[in-house]
């Protein structure tokens, strides 16, 4: 009896106890940027945009990445800044839809092309963030005049090389937006920051879809990782296949389709970043869709020949949480008499007994007493 009251107080104890925690799920989105610290393996994001809403969100939260496989866990940095989407962290100028680079050896920040308000760009701006000073150039080929295209939309990759790998987007010929296209998954653009001049390079084996809303992350192995995006404007068409890497150890660089487990739904307009041998995608739209989505998946591409991916879908998991919690809720109404009875009447129980003990030990101690009396020899014997 006494146990079962117990249990029931260390029940309403624990319910109270998880009751007053609450996990932070962020809302579905696209167009977020991130950023990754790798000392600390943290991603942390800033803002995106809201289907609902066609409002740039300006909240700023990070993700701990876990050293197990226990889900990853999102936390919330009070005080957001401006409300920002289509950007990069890196922000330097009024444009959106590009990517910054960084050459942290040399402290220099690399952001080419862009677009505003159907304007597109080409020039090359680059931020010495050791002085704070920029600098605006137009590129001319090194051995050959090569015109780079108006280019926006494009994922870009820094190589140990200094070189920067820009692949995929919108092309324009004319910086009004005329005849735009999607850049060709066969010729791959790459920016010499050592010699500030551009390069093409043609690619051999399966070439994808030409896509945007596309991510690209480097490897160990000089390799791009190339996931996600759409091959129309409207995003409806699925680029295909929707992971592939390009392997640019040699030239011409060459792609390859890896043999893919477990794999989720396919994204647009997410954000990526890699820690080890992991990719971590997180956000977007569900490509060939405009559904946001909130999902986070991990790559494992410790075998690049064969990927595995490891879904957590954050709207779920928060979902779970509301039903858990409801059910924590509805037990305590609906057992509430039962623990506050039990709480009581544990309480009554304790009472009694620590009263009778006390009685029982006077008892014990006034018949000590008296046999004491009883066996003292008499004062008045001769």
């Amino acid at each position: 009896m006494i146990s079962t009251k117990i249990k029931y107080i260390i029940i309403f104890i624990i319910y109270f106890s998880n009751f007053c925690y609450s996990k932070y799920v962020p809302s579905a989105r696209y167009g977020t940027s991130c950023v990754l610290d790798k000392n600390n393996n943290i991603i942390y994001f800033i803002g995106g945009e809201s289907g609902g809403t066609k409002n740039c969100l300006n909240d700023f939260f990070y993700l701990t990445l876990p050293d197990s496989n226990m889900q990853p866990i999102f936390e919330e940095i009070t005080e957001p800044p401006k409300e920002y989407c289509w950007s990069s962290l890196s922000l330097a100028e009024g444009r959106n839809q590009f990517q910054t680079v960084s050459d942290n050896e040399n402290n220099y920040l690399y952001i080419f092309g862009g677009e505003k308000n159907n304007k597109f760009f080409k020039d090359m701006n680059i931020l010495n963030t050791k002085y704070s000073s920029w600098n605006n150039m137009m590129i001319l080929g090194a051995q050959k005049i090569i015109n780079v295209p108006y280019w926006a939309d494009y994922t870009a990759i820094m190589l140990s090389s200094g070189e920067i790998v820009y692949i995929g987007g919108r092309q324009s010929t004319s910086p009004n937006g005329l005849n735009v296209s999607f850049a060709k998954m066969n010729e791959i653009y790459v920016f010499n920051t050592k010699s500030s001049s551009w390069d093409i390079i043609n690619t051999s084996g399966n070439v994808p879809d030409s896509r945007i809303g596309h991510s690209a992350v480097l490897n160990s192995n000089n390799e791009i990782i190339v996931y996600g995006g759409a091959s129309s404007e409207d995003l409806v068409t699925l680029a295909t296949p929707d992971l592939v890497i390009l392997s640019i150890a040699s030239k011409p660089y060459q792609w390859i389709i890896p043999k893919v487990e477990n794999v989720p739904k396919s994204r647009s307009f997410h954000s990526a970043a890699t820690v080890g041998n992991f990719m971590i995608t997180a956000f977007g739209y569900i490509a060939g869709t405009q559904n946001e989505t909130n999902l986070i998946s991990i790559l494992d591409f410790s075998d690049t020949a064969n990927v595995r991916w490891t879904s957590y879908d954050m709207i779920q998991a928060s979902q779970t949480d509301k039903e858990e919690t409801g059910l924590k809720e509805t037990f305590i109404s609906q057992n509430l008499a039962v623990i506050l009875g039990g709480t009581i009447g544990g309480v009554v129980v304790l009472s009694v007994i620590i009263v009778v003990t006390i009685l029982l030990y006077k008892a014990w101690r006034s018949h000590s007493n008296m046999r004491g009396r009883h066996q003292l020899p008499s004062s008045q014997s001769s």
